[in-house]
């Protein structure tokens, strides 16, 4: 089952492409959009950043405010109400000291 996420995540990614593809260019990356646009206005091509009422910022601006508002929410929603237990301390067989599932060996003199 762990094996099949990186195939739903290629899906997502296909899904908005498909979806927004026509309208915006593929722009779910800031790097593939931000970087022909520069070269296309360094070759003279006109209205490279003026097309479709200025819409250049939407795909740099958008992932970061995306990124922001994901990990507020996950901080706000998940974060601030999970349990942290406290590290318990114990010996195994051998006598050496576990802490939270880590072996760590005690010197013997």
């Amino acid at each position: 089952s762990s094996g099949i996420n990186a195939e739903y995540g290629g899906l997502c990614v296909t899904a908005v492409g498909a979806s927004f593809g026509t309208n915006c260019g593929y722009a779910i990356n800031p790097a593939r959009d931000f970087a022909p646009r520069v070269a296309s206005a360094m070759l003279g091509y006109d209205g490279t950043f003026s097309a479709g009422s200025y819409y250049f910022w939407v795909p740099i601006i958008g992932p970061i405010i995306g990124g922001f508002l994901g990990t507020l929410i996950h901080h706000l929603m998940i974060d601030m109400h999970r349990n942290k237990p406290a590290a318990k301390e114990s010996k195994d067989i051998n006598g050496a000291e576990m802490v939270e599932n880590q072996y760590t060996p005690t010197a013997e003199a």
